[in-house]
């Protein structure tokens, strides 16, 4: 049995029901009350006019041309490669 006049059990006691009367007031509180600041609702996307449209229209098409040049420029260094390996195999490993 714990000596209820200690100054240790007593102060646990106070802890106990300060923690205790925290809970019940974040309880008894509506969740959105709780937040100083509540997500606002997004606002709706304006449609693109027919300018936005057209730019946007020509900006795909370069990228879309940026990476066929960009696949030729990878095929071509693939084959550069390629044929510097059979030269180099060709000479044999001293560079004769």
């Amino acid at each position: 049995m714990p000596n209820r006049d200690n100054r240790t059990y007593k102060a646990a006691l106070r802890a106990q029901a300060k923690v205790t009367a925290a809970r019940q007031e974040l309880t008894a509180e509506e969740p959105m009350h709780r937040y100083p600041h509540p997500i606002p609702m997004p606002m709706p996307y304006p449609e693109p006019d027919r300018e936005q449209l057209r730019q946007c229209q020509a900006l795909t098409q370069i990228l879309e041309q940026l990476q066929t040049q960009s696949q030729l420029l990878v095929d071509l260094n693939e084959s550069l490669n390629g044929l510097a390996a059979a030269l180099l195999s060709k000479q044999g490993p001293a560079g004769e």
